[in-house]
């Protein structure tokens, strides 16, 4: 391996010259081509990272999860008019996985299982076009699974080092931060009209009663998506202000906290607010705070009340229609979202019953929507809708079969999480430990989002998911330290 890389050392300052003319010739022809000059500093990070990216390709997989989180590569194609970043770079590091193969005989390990899971959650999918009415929804839908499986899969070839795993942790907090920091800050001076580049849009939508108002969506424009994938920063965040021993990252880490709790609040989510609570209540739990530190997280939640806005409140508290027996049943069905969400679910619902082996078909769910909509007669709205609910989707589009996988995938990554977690523990890695049970405490509150949510935007449930199917072999990777010692003494033998 030695000589393969000192041959590659004899190529490496002619190729890199050439990469930086080809680069300066293609950042013209594009910026020219797409019209706009931004194109060309894009470019110029974009090579730095796909340099940086094939010696370490590490850094490009953490490169990856802020593109992702952030939903960079979708926000800037809409509103900074730049071709796409995830695809091409997703495909790189795809390339590298089978170059370094190639060159430095580096043979991918630990994808076989996770290969698996996924080829059999496609597969699933697959058969829909069999059965769907529109085909080119299911085509699509499969077209872009086939992309989070990739990226499942690049997870698990280039994630085996915990330094890699704790930084990892640290761009998703770091994403977190920048796309709430940005809403925090566009609903304190109201400025919604401004998407601030896109990371920040604030749709006009009903907030209680007959009011609307502006509620923020964050990259995805949708209130409720963006709560939920803030709730893994909660669970995250929390594990990194307990396991921190530099105040430094312990105050970053409370901000993470701090921010993404207003950030669920100022989306108007009541989804997202009840999972909050459950996710902050385990995290608790789980990982008792000093008496210090939960005093502080007090002192620090008090003043936030004030920011609240004054129809919040009132928001949150229909939630009680809901509950029987204490709530105003007919409060619930007059309210216009409630019964857009009875609506859509019984849809759901009476469409697996109509076929409950393989569902309707992948992504199929909106075709049938008025067909069911109008025997419930509950909801006005002559549109498409989505089923606002992940396991009534999955049931609804994939039947039986599809809920099984599901299933399967599901208990597959808490499984290994778990797993995970007893190694670090028996290895007396505290702070890996803690990270895998956070993990757990950040899926859960996910999925526990999808009782009121579909899985309109599924790139972030696979890059949480590709983290917690690689987690036992970052925990394999080092052995305990009882047996460093033995091999020491051997070796000293």
């Amino acid at each position: 391996m030695n000589i393969l890389r000192q041959k590659s050392g004899e190529w490496q300052a002619p190729l890199f010259g050439l990469m930086a003319i080809a680069a300066g010739l293609i950042a013209g022809l594009v910026s020219i081509k797409v019209g706009t000059p931004l194109i060309i500093p894009a470019l110029i990070i974009s090579i730095i990272v796909l340099a940086v990216t094939f010696y370490r390709p590490d850094f490009g997989l953490l490169a990856l999860f802020l593109l992702l989180y952030t939903r960079f590569s979708d926000v800037s194609i809409e509103y900074l008019n730049l071709p796409s970043s995830a695809k091409p770079f997703i495909a790189f590091l795809l390339l590298i996985a089978i170059l370094r193969w190639v060159a430095y005989k580096e043979i991918p390990q630990n994808w076989q299982w996770p290969a698996f899971l996924v080829a059999l959650y496609g597969l699933v999918g697959a058969l829909s076009l069999f059965i769907a009415v529109n085909e080119g929804a299911t085509q699509e839908a499969l077209s872009d699974f086939a992309k989070d499986g990739i990226i499942v899969l690049l997870i698990a070839i280039f994630l085996k080092r915990r330094e890699t795993l704790r930084s990892a942790v640290w761009v998703i907090l770091a994403a977190g931060i920048f796309l709430g920091t940005l809403s925090v800050y566009q609903q304190l001076t109201m400025t919604y009209q401004n998407p601030y580049w896109g990371f920040a849009q604030a749709p006009l939508m009903h907030i209680v009663g007959e009011e609307n108002a502006f509620r923020i969506g964050g990259p995805m424009g949708s209130p409720n998506a963006f709560a939920q994938i803030m709730l893994p920063v909660i669970a995250l965040a929390f594990h990194r202000i307990m396991v921190e021993e530099k105040w430094v990252l312990k105050g970053i880490a409370a901000y993470a906290f701090i921010i993404a709790i207003l950030t669920i609040v100022f989306t108007f989510s009541r989804n997202g607010f009840a999972t909050m609570v459950v996710v902050i209540v385990i995290s608790l739990i789980r990982r008792p705070p000093k008496p210090a530190v939960m005093v502080t997280l007090i002192l620090l939640a008090i003043p936030l009340i004030n920011f609240l806005p004054d129809s919040y409140l009132d928001r949150v508290s229909t939630l009680t229609d809901l509950i029987p027996g204490i709530g105003d049943e007919n409060a619930a069905v007059q309210e216009v979202s409630f019964r857009g969400r009875i609506s859509e679910n019984l849809a759901g619902w009476m469409m697996f019953r109509e076929h409950p082996i393989m569902g309707v078909g992948w992504a199929n769910y909106p075709e049938y929507y008025q067909q069911y909509s109008r025997q419930i007669g509950v909801d006005d709205r002559t549109v498409q809708r989505g089923a606002h609910n992940l396991y009534l989707q999955i049931a609804a589009e994939q039947g039986l079969v599809g809920l099984f996988t599901f299933g399967v995938l599901v208990f597959a990554a808490f499984y290994r999480m778990r797993q995970a977690k007893i190694i670090f523990s028996r290895q007396g890695d505290d702070e890996f430990a803690d990270l895998a049970a956070a993990l757990m405490v950040g899926f859960l509150g996910y999925l526990i989002a999808g009782i009121f949510i579909h899985l309109a935007y599924p790139r972030h449930f696979w890059l949480l998911y590709g983290l917690a199917i690689a987690l036992p072999q970052i925990a394999r990777n080092r052995p305990p330290k009882i047996n460093q010692l033995e091999f020491r003494y051997e070796q000293i033998k």
